[in-house]
């Protein structure tokens, strides 16, 4: 999503519009993406009036800069074509489909997203992960931008009771909301517009995730069986939980990574999510389809609405 740099100075902003002047200018990057540079026009800022510390307070404190660790493309990243297989109802909702297939260049430390659709959707997300980027996403959340509209999302958002089945026996999965606004690059992997105080640390507080890097996804695609009786964390939680303990435990070696949502047609929410990792040293290398379904039940992805399944 292109950033409009030609903001009046006579009316309330949005916080992306001030990060969007906070950057400074807009320079094109290669794949037909645009990065916000990290300069910060004093003028501007001081018009702004975005300094949330006291006068007396040091600058290195009060102060947030946006670095350009996050690209928003003006043009959709190239379809992966990824054959999407029919879920099978394994409790993992996870198809190992074979090894990754690194089709989009991203250098190391950065993330490249798609722009929002016509019918507002997210596109493709694509990340060369870091160590020093997990390292600083650690023990806390980003909060989701304010306002933020994910394409299919419900006005309400129901709460279920589910079951799924492993080896031939039946495990419930403890009650819980179907529907959650998930990450394509997970906030604990850097997923979100990075702000930094000028001191270096980050900046909790005014890194948020946009909208680009969201869409709607089952409880079960997000994290899977969600732990019940110690069947473990899966859906797209499984890659996550392997990237960042691969990056914890090797502090120069990257972690290229790739998350595409799949949707059908017009659609408003995927029926699926193409994951693929591969590390620089070749020890982790898949590419995995992760199911944006919910057992027991018939989802109507243009409204988000479920009904029981008719067996």
């Amino acid at each position: 999503m292109s950033q409009d740099n030609n903001i009046s100075l006579h009316r309330p902003f949005s916080r992306r519009e001030a990060i969007a002047i906070l950057f400074g200018s807009i320079l094109p990057t290669a794949a037909g993406c645009k990065v916000l540079g990290k300069d910060l026009t004093s003028s501007i800022k001081e018009d702004l009036q975005l300094s949330s510390g006291d006068e007396n307070e040091s600058p290195s404190e009060s102060e947030a800069k946006y670095s350009d660790t996050i690209i928003i493309c003006e043009e959709s990243l190239p379809s992966s074509e990824t054959d999407i297989p029919e879920w099978d109802g394994d409790y993992t909702f996870v198809s190992s489909i074979g090894k990754a297939e690194m089709d989009v260049e991203c250098p190391a430390g950065q993330i490249m997203l798609s722009p929002l659709d016509a019918l507002g959707r997210s596109g493709r997300a694509v990340g060369n992960i870091t160590h020093s980027m997990a390292q600083e996403s650690s023990n806390w959340r980003s909060a989701f931008e304010d306002e933020i509209e994910v394409a299919g999302w419900p006005k309400k958002n129901p709460e279920v009771t589910i079951s799924v089945t492993h080896d031939g026996t039946e495990h419930a999965v403890d009650r819980t909301y179907v529907w959650n606004r998930c990450h394509l690059i997970a906030d604990c992997l850097g997923g979100y517009l990075h702000a930094y105080m000028t001191n270096g640390d980050v900046d909790t507080e005014m890194s948020v995730t946009p909208a680009e890097d969201v869409f709607c996804g089952t409880r079960c695609a997000n994290v899977g069986p969600d732990d019940a009786d110690g069947l473990g964390y899966w859906g797209m939680a499984h890659v996550e939980d392997m990237v960042l303990e691969f990056l914890y435990g090797h502090d120069d070696i990257p972690v290229w990574y790739s998350a595409e949502p799949v949707y059908d047609g017009d659609e408003l929410i995927p029926r699926a999510i193409v994951m693929q990792a591969k590390s620089a040293d070749g020890a982790i290398d898949l590419c995995e389809v992760v199911h944006n379904v919910l057992p027991g039940f018939e989802i109507d992805y243009d409204t988000a609405q479920i009904s029981r399944s008719i067996t």
